[in-house]
């Protein structure tokens, strides 16, 4: 179970969800209106609260996560279950390599351990914002540039 204070929710769950769709919708060539990512990253930010909250085993957040995004990529952008579901697993993936590289350098340069970080709501957003940054840019790069790892056919936005 984990508890997510709300500078934790605004100010780093929101965004992190915003720049993991962005990147996995991104590198598939599609690039939706962002108000409805940023809509999108919202309603999975706060259903990531819900869940994490729940008394699960560890990872088991995430399982049920990743699916969840993916229903509503589909369900908001109207594109087929294997976008929806290869985006976010993509925009997972993606972030999870640059965290799991980021968050254990942060610990070692600063001299704080995971558990301090998590219980002080200012730590909990400060740490991953190096990876924030630089897959933020990324994600702006990949969306200004049209860069993708496919070129499917452009799906209508509604």
């Amino acid at each position: 179970m984990d508890f997510m204070p709300w500078q934790a929710v605004i100010f780093q769950s929101i965004p992190e969800s915003i720049i993991l769709i962005s990147l996995g919708l991104g590198f598939l060539g599609l690039y939706p209106p962002f108000n409805g990512v940023v809509l999108v990253a919202t309603v999975y930010s706060l259903s990531s609260v819900v869940i994490r909250g729940l008394p699960l085993p560890f990872g088991a957040h995430t399982l049920i996560l990743l699916p969840l995004l993916a229903v509503l990529l589909k369900l908001f952008f109207k594109i087929e279950w294997w976008r929806a579901a290869t985006a976010a697993l993509l925009g997972t993936i993606i972030f999870g390599l640059v965290e799991s590289i980021s968050i254990p350098l942060m610990l070692f340069l600063t001299g704080y351990d995971l558990a301090t970080v998590m219980h002080d709501s200012w730590l909990r957003v400060l740490f991953p914002l190096p990876d924030e940054i630089i897959l933020g840019m990324l994600a702006w790069i990949v969306w200004k540039k049209r860069l993708s790892l496919f070129r499917p056919g452009r799906p209508k936005f509604y």
